[in-house]
């Protein structure tokens, strides 16, 4: 390992790329320094690439190629054949923060027109600037989309603050409000993709990594808390004696309890099991699925009946997972709670993998589930495990389809819905707008849960 030292005081930002380093040093001048190192880690001499206090500990940005370097409102590229940089572009702004996209090709920044702040774009091929925003109240930096299709900018009009996108090409802002739902969101650092470290509101998952953040509007939805009477969470684990492939077989379940719940009252509730998606976990279906706000929200408006709902962990193979639901979640949650134990009391749905889980466990099992709901479910008519069309033994109260228009798995969704009506099957088949996401989701749970345990 090589020691590098500057001698020029105290590092604030370090930044690396290929053989280049930049960083700002807090001294008598707060410069940004920038040092390239040969192969056999030597370097040449710290390059003063700035001598503005105002740019004091703030962060260089390396061009995904490591030729350019953006500080703030100045932007270099790296001469191999003089070993040093070259100034490429810098602006008349006090801090613009110029912001490199992923692919190199774009470099965007602020500009003050007439008072009024817009975002530009300077193709660093030719040269060539573009308007971006016009007349647009901007406020803070613009930061690129991971796939560089998109700039994210606040939008301030003077009483509310809000994040918009625009497409790198131009075009209208489009604002991320509840319209546009929840929004998903994580870091690339060095290839790896990373949480927010400031944002303590993460989506459950075991496949990739995701931050949280909801863009409240004048209205709460559904979905979200709101001065209503609320039902309570409870978290339960249990040692799995059929599932494989978990530490110690340990699984978990939520189970949600409405207002006015009585542990030790008379009242029995109908039961609603709903399962979650691919990678998720027991607890997706409340963060960031909020069906417990949901059911509060519903129950309060006198649209939905008071009911329990259970949300169990479901992996493994369609048998396991049918049988760790169906003989150790259910005894257990029956014998904890007061649910009724009648067919008609109780229901179950699920979301993509969660929803496939379900008309397989409901349609192999008819005489315990008389509501049965499906959100985007997986491709049906090529599983391994087809489902057993027979209309006698099939007799449900309520068999409810639904897929967004916009997502993969529409087309397999339409044709599952054609081929049970051919067989005679009453299904309520729903299309709403919209793709593989909680939006789709969240209207499908809406929609889903007044209609169920009705008309006993």
């Amino acid at each position: 390992m090589r020691v590098y030292s500057a001698g020029l005081g105290t590092i604030h930002y370090l930044t690396s790329s290929g053989p280049n380093l930049a960083f700002s040093v807090v001294n008598t001048q707060d410069n940004l320094y920038s040092v390239h190192l040969s192969a056999n880690g030597q370097s040449g001499t710290p390059l003063a690439l700035t001598h503005d206090t105002r740019l004091r500990k703030t962060r260089p940005v390396f061009s995904s190629d490591s030729s350019m370097i953006a500080f703030q409102a100045h932007l270099w590229r790296w001469n191999a054949r003089t070993r040093g940089l070259e100034d490429v572009f810098h602006t008349n702004e006090r801090m613009s923060a110029i912001q490199l996209s992923p692919d190199g090709q774009l470099a965007a920044y602020h500009r003050t027109d007439n008072g009024q702040v817009n975002v530009w774009t300077l193709s660093l091929s030719d040269g060539q600037t573009r308007q971006l925003t016009f007349q647009e109240h901007i406020k803070g930096f613009p930061a690129w989309s991971h796939d560089g299709k998109f700039l994210a900018i606040e939008v301030a009009d003077g009483v509310n603050t809000q994040i918009a996108v625009i497409p790198r090409t131009g075009g209208p802002l489009v604002p991320l409000t509840h319209d546009t739902g929840q929004n998903w969101y994580w870091f690339i650092v060095d290839g790896q993709t990373q949480l927010d470290p400031l944002n303590g509101f993460v989506v459950p998952n075991y496949a990739y990594l995701n931050s949280d953040v909801v863009v409240p509007g004048s209205v709460p939805q559904l979905w979200e808390a709101t001065d209503v009477p609320h039902g309570e969470l409870h978290h339960h684990f249990y040692k799995s004696s059929i599932a494989s492939g978990l530490p110690g077989e340990q699984r978990d379940y939520y189970v949600y309890t409405p207002p006015g719940y009585d542990p030790k009252g008379s009242r029995t509730y109908p039961v609603l099991y709903l399962l979650h998606g691919y990678a998720q976990t027991a607890a997706d279906w409340t963060v960031p699925g909020g069906a417990n706000f949901i059911l509060d929200n519903l129950i309060a408006q006198g649209k939905a009946k008071s009911m329990i709902l259970v949300m169990p962990l479901g992996y493994g193979s369609v048998d396991i997972v049918s049988q760790t639901l169906l003989a150790e979640v259910l005894p257990e949650v029956e014998s904890e709670y007061r649910v009724s134990k009648n067919r008609n009391d109780r229901a179950i749905a699920g979301l993509s993998l969660g929803a496939m889980e379900s008309l397989n466990i409901s349609f192999h099992n008819p005489q315990l589930f008389a509501w049965v709901g499906s959100f985007s479910a997986g491709d049906m008519l090529h599983s391994t495990h087809p489902l057993p069309m027979n209309l006698k033994q099939t007799q449900f109260r309520l068999l409810w389809i639904s897929c967004g228009s916009d997502d993969a798995l529409f087309e397999t969704n339409r044709q599952l819905i054609a081929l049970l009506a051919e067989k005679k099957f009453p299904v309520t088949a729903v299309q709403i707008t919209g793709a593989h996401t909680w939006m789709v989701w969240h209207d499908n749970l809406i929609h889903f849960a007044p209609l169920l345990f009705q008309g006993k």
